[in-house]
């Protein structure tokens, strides 16, 4: 009897292999401006690909989930470090901090400052 490989195995084995690579890529470049064509030029695939394929797979856009990787690094700076704002803002990739400081208001639903004050007090009222 002969045996034909299951096609759409190997399919969905290589877009998990993308997606790992896609979120490989994005924890080792945290530190710089992110754009989805530096992605998709690093894996050498379609950026329209790249982009349908990871939302299938995720269920986020991935300038979206490029964003959210950048913001969650950021919140744990501002819990855990005394690091000004402009330096965590440049920490996860944007050189404005006046910029990166609008996006977290409208991510987060308060500011950069505020929650590190907020989560600050969490964590010293946890200590005791």
């Amino acid at each position: 009897m002969i045996h034909f490989p299951n096609k759409q195995i190997e399919k969905s084995h290589r877009t998990e292999e993308y997606v790992d690579q896609v979120i490989h890529y994005c924890l080792q470049n945290l530190d710089k401006k992110i754009k989805v064509t530096d992605i998709s030029d690093y894996l050498g695939l379609n950026r329209s690909y790249l982009t349908r394929l990871f939302k299938q797979q995720v269920g986020s856009s991935l300038k979206d989930y490029i964003l959210f990787i950048k913001m969650e690094e950021a919140k744990k700076m501002l819990k855990k470090t005394s690091l000004s704002i402009q330096v965590i803002a440049r920490s996860v990739g944007f050189d404005d901090p006046l910029y990166f400081s609008r996006i977290f208001h409208q991510k987060e639903g308060q500011t950069a400052r505020k929650y590190r004050i907020c989560h600050q007090k969490k964590t010293i009222i946890q200590a005791d």
